[in-house]
């Protein structure tokens, strides 16, 4: 396929990683409406039905990264709210952050009411995971007012490979997000790091 946009917006995908990268059905489109041309389409579905769409765009030069068509008091990949062998619903902000852990995202720096009984009707143990590079405090703050639970990874500088008296469930200081750590760490280490860190001491929590 001899396209310049298609072959680009395929390489900013695989830099994402594999377990992102092989994880979804993205789609893509030659339009150069809302830079369609130039981006990575994201479907959202409810009940394998497609009700709307984020697209990431690929280009650095960007400062507005997504364009979104997102339906009302929707969650990203709320299939995993529904899972009868699911104990633990990891809740995160963005889209490749729920592809790479396979959790659900609140898209966005809010989150409702509707919303927040559609997760508790989950009936399942809530972990948030805030993004350190933006303000993630949002969802920290719903979390202490729901008892969730919230997994903030400490950061290393020393890599965890380096002596096993060293080994921790910890992350790197580069690793902003779960999409970072999957990449680096893969899926399992990622998880488990998650849970091996998670806390509602709310003094604990508002230290971090």
């Amino acid at each position: 396929f001899d396209n310049s946009d298609f072959l680009d917006v395929c390489e900013y995908l695989l830099s994402r990683g594999e377990i992102i990268t092989k994880s979804y059905e993205y789609f893509w489109s030659p339009t150069k409406k809302n830079k369609f041309h130039r981006s990575i389409i994201i479907p959202f579905y409810y009940k394998d039905m497609i009700v709307g769409y984020s697209s990431r765009r690929i280009d650095k030069t960007e400062k507005v990264r997504y364009h979104a068509h997102t339906p009302l008091n929707y969650l990203f990949m709320n299939h995993n709210l529904m899972k009868k062998n699911r104990k633990y619903v990891i809740l995160v902000e963005g889209v490749f952050d729920s592809i790479a852990i396979d959790g659900v995202g609140v898209l966005g720096g809010s989150i409702n009411k509707t919303q927040i009984q559609w997760i508790n009707n989950s009936f399942k143990e809530v972990i948030v995971v805030p993004d350190r590079e933006k303000s993630g405090s949002f969802l920290v703050d719903i979390a202490l007012e729901n008892n969730w639970w919230v997994s903030i990874p400490s950061y290393t500088d020393t890599p965890l490979d380096e002596s096993k008296s060293n080994y921790s469930w910890v992350w790197h200081k580069d690793v902003k997000d779960c999409a970072d750590a999957v990449k680096r760490y893969g899926r399992l280490f990622t998880i488990s790091s998650i849970l091996e860190n998670k806390i509602k001491d709310k003094l604990k929590i508002e230290i971090h």
